[in-house]
């Protein structure tokens, strides 16, 4: 069985959720996908004007943080993410404007809630 995470693979992001691969252009809410250089992770773009970053390189707060730099890292289980709001301010995480070792389940969560053009997303 696979371990459910973020990846990058011939290019692309994917999420992997119940062993399952999918791209995250096949959320309901998701406009555009960037992906960072050297697939460290990527930028959804929202139908309401929100996005989110997505991160798993070393440095952020996931699995690969303490992993030797500038590596590519095609896999992490969990990744930092931030949110920037349609009203163009940073999503508060409690005291913080990210938020570290989110399971895809987080991730997915934040999604539906910041994509869905009738949420609050302050």
């Amino acid at each position: 069985m696979s371990v459910d995470g973020f990846l990058f693979d011939s290019g692309k992001i994917l999420f992997r959720q119940h062993g399952v691969e999918f791209s995250p252009h096949t959320i309901p809410g998701v406009v555009s996908v960037t992906v960072y250089s050297h697939g460290h992770g990527c930028r959804l773009g929202f139908t309401n004007g929100s996005c989110m970053s997505i991160q798993w390189h070393d440095g952020a707060y996931c699995s690969n943080r303490f992993l030797p730099l500038n590596q590519e890292y095609s896999f992490s289980p969990d990744a930092q993410i931030s949110i920037f709001t349609s009203a163009g301010e940073w999503h508060n995480f409690g005291n913080a404007t990210v938020a570290g070792w989110q399971s895809i389940q987080d991730v997915m969560n934040y999604i539906r809630h910041h994509a869905n053009p009738f949420a609050s997303v302050a």
